[in-house]
């Protein structure tokens, strides 16, 4: 499967110059810090959302039956998709476990590339379960705590 996965990544690097992520002007993504990081992050928590059977990650918005075929995706337009979810879903993630306030351009852009993504593999979601959904794990994401146990708002 090594080979596969190398294969796979060598094929989305060739085909990333041409990806269009499809996002209006007003939702573009800006500079995206650790990118080369960041852009990794659905797939790898595919794999610990499979592996442990707990909705990691994105999965806590759309639900561990996507994983599977995340944890698999061969194709580069499909990786490429789960790309743009992981940029879009980290600035929601981290906000949201800091217990920050999440911009409303930061759920819109999630959502617009959630269903992108979905539409993809073949399950569309309307915008407004989209919306519903995200908006629902920002309000049950475990936040993280000082020795205290308060909130940290930094």
């Amino acid at each position: 499967m090594r080979a596969l996965e190398w294969l796979a990544e060598k094929l989305t690097d060739l085909f990333r110059p041409w990806h269009d992520d499809g996002l209006p002007a007003e939702l573009a993504f800006g500079e995206i810090e650790a990118w080369g990081f960041v852009r990794g992050s659905m797939s790898r928590c595919a794999r610990m959302a499979e592996g442990l059977n707990v909705p990691f990650g994105v999965f806590g918005v759309i639900g561990i039956g996507y994983a599977r075929r995340a944890a698999r995706a061969l194709w580069p337009v499909e990786r490429m998709l789960m790309e743009d979810v992981s940029c879009a879903f980290q600035p929601v993630w981290t906000r949201a476990g800091a217990g920050q306030r999440v911009p409303q351009i930061q759920i819109d852009r999630l959502v617009f590339v959630l269903g992108r993504y979905l539409a993809h593999v073949g399950t569309p979601w309307s915008e407004d379960q989209l919306q519903e959904a995200v908006k629902r794990f920002i309000q049950e994401c475990p936040t993280e705590t000082s020795g205290d146990g308060a909130e940290q708002d930094a």
